[in-house]
């Protein structure tokens, strides 16, 4: 049986990264905060820079995946 990863608030992990990527391809700065901030406070931090990495690439590869890279 696989174990569902969750965040501390009980959110599926893979649930909360989709809904940062829609938030950030949205425009939604307030809800792209706060979903990045459920995955930081729940341990999943290199996970959130690799998504944010993988997502600059995909949606605005340039200048801000390089910033990303530096972060």
């Amino acid at each position: 049986m696989r174990q569902r990863l969750s965040t501390i608030r009980g959110h599926a992990l893979l649930d909360v990264a989709s809904a940062l990527q829609k938030a950030i391809r949205r425009a939604d700065a307030r809800l792209a905060g706060y979903w990045a901030i459920e995955l930081f406070e729940s341990g999943y931090r290199d996970y959130l820079w690799r998504r944010l990495l993988t997502i600059s690439a995909e949606d605005c590869w340039g200048v801000i995946t390089h910033e990303v890279e530096a972060l």
